[in-house]
């Protein structure tokens, strides 16, 4: 069973997920996390080689904002 604050966390994150998956952005999930990526595609010159892609995770921003609105 969840508890309220988890729920509302949950809540946040949809929220957030659905509102920052537009533009350059995507929301992906590796290992059963949801993170907000950039997409590089046209925005890298030649052959670059990307080491890693930056990512915000949904859920640490959720749970800062719950935190923040309780």
């Amino acid at each position: 069973m969840t508890t309220p604050v988890t729920r509302r966390i949950q809540r946040v994150e949809d929220a957030i997920a659905q509102a920052l998956n537009r533009g350059s952005f995507e929301v992906v999930t590796h290992d059963g996390e949801r993170y907000l990526q950039p997409i590089l595609q046209g925005h890298v010159i030649g052959d670059c080689d990307i080491i890693s892609l930056p990512r915000l995770s949904l859920f640490n921003v959720a749970r800062d904002l719950e935190r923040a609105l309780s």
